[in-house]
């Protein structure tokens, strides 16, 4: 097996590297309906250098959805069905027998799991206690112990294929995937009808992008910011789930932030918003039975702009029925209550270009701050009028 180079060096500009990795998901998703999320997530893995694992009855694709993906991405590609009977050197490779002859233990481990970027494991929970050390290894520090010698790994995203949840036994094996999904039958009846008369159309069958494109959008993805009011948004969602008795690692915690800035930097984001934060969907739940739980906790907490546009938007309302009040026709100017609510209206506007700064690209966003303005400045402009006797 070939020594593993440790320094990235771009090959190209990671907004090309970004726009070819998102194309692989977009030529795959007609191809394979109601997969967009798992294919969202297969990509953001790949950048963010964590695992997948895909559980769900037989004949719903699993096995083909990532074959399709890892010829997309062009990577070096090993996978494997797993029995119980599996044996070591099915996966990582046969006993070298001339250095065996010669007094020493190693593997011949060239186009071996050991030697692949993108690693596939179905039925991965049927894995033999003989194999599963140097499978957890292999899929946390990437490195594999061929006898006396430490072979590092080039491996970049492992998916995991399973009929059924593990037990209690693979506990370890199961948390070394970041990203779980269950994956169910179509659920749509056009796209049954399609699938059934018509047929899907066929995967690509070459490459669109590449590892290498993965790692230099990694580089960009290492720079994203993680703001404040993003961190907040975190720590209320594991505060929260922990009231529901979701526990959640403080290193799954970790990675689910290095998570979002993969995600964030696919999108061209410099920055992880809330908006992110909803992708965690698939990342923070241990048990099946949580995912309900976990999905309103998210709702929450994710994409709170339009909570805070929202309550902008009624507190603007209730100030314009204030002063509409207070110049009524007909009705004496009281200057004590105009200058109240002048200065109401100040801070108001003060508070919202504040709390809304991050997400003037939001629909909507832009629009209430400009009315806020011209609220602030024509109330404003009202009570000098009236301050100074010209109403």
């Amino acid at each position: 097996m070939t020594a593993v180079s440790l320094v990235h060096t771009p090959t190209s500009s990671p907004e090309d590297a970004r726009r070819r990795l998102l194309s692989a998901p977009a030529a795959l998703a007609p191809c394979y309906p109601e997969r967009q999320e798992i294919l969202d997530d297969l990509v953001a893995a790949l950048v963010a250098g964590e695992h997948v694992v895909l559980v769900g009855p037989p004949g719903t694709a699993k096995s083909e959805l990532v074959r399709a993906w890892s010829v997309l991405c062009g990577a070096t590609y090993f996978e494997y069905l797993l029995t119980p009977f599996t044996e070591p050197n099915e996966l990582f490779g046969p006993v070298d027998i001339e250095g065996f002859r010669a007094g020493e233990y190693r593997r011949v481990m060239d186009g071996m799991a050991p030697a692949a970027e993108m690693l596939f494991l179905d039925e991965a929970f049927k894995a033999s206690s003989a194999i599963l050390n140097s499978l957890l290894a292999l899929l946390n520090e990437r490195i594999y112990h061929s006898g006396r010698q430490i072979v590092a790994s080039p491996l970049q995203s492992a998916i995991l294929a399973s009929n059924e949840y593990p037990d209690g036994r693979l506990t370890a094996l199961w948390d070394r995937c970041l990203v779980r999904h269950e994956v169910r039958y179509l659920q749509h009846a056009d796209n049954l009808k399609r699938l059934v008369t018509l047929g899907l159309p066929k995967a690509p069958t070459e490459p669109l992008t590449s590892v290498q494109d993965a790692l230099d959008v990694r580089e960009v993805a290492r720079k994203v910011a993680v703001p404040k009011a993003t961190e907040e948004a975190l720590l209320g969602v594991y505060k929260a789930l922990g009231g529901k008795s979701i526990v959640v690692s403080d290193r799954r915690k970790v990675r689910a932030t290095r998570y979002l800035q993969a995600v964030a930097a696919l999108e061209g984001s410099l920055e992880v918003t809330d908006d992110h934060v909803a992708r965690l969907s698939a990342v923070l739940w241990e048990k099946h039975q949580q995912q309900d739980e976990l999905a309103k906790v998210l709702e929450q907490f994710a994409a709170q702009w339009r909570t805070k546009l929202r309550e902008g938007q009624r507190g603007l309302e209730g100030l314009r029925k204030e002063l509409e009040s207070a110049r009524m026709p007909g009705v004496k100017l009281d200057l004590n209550e105009l200058a109240r609510v002048n200065k109401e209206a100040k801070a108001f506007g003060e508070k919202q270009a504040k709390a809304l700064s991050r997400h003037t690209h939001r629909p909507g966003v832009e629009g209430f701050l400009a009315a806020t303005r011209a609220f602030v400045e024509d109330t404003r402009a009202f009570v000098t009028r009236a301050a100074g006797g010209g109403l």
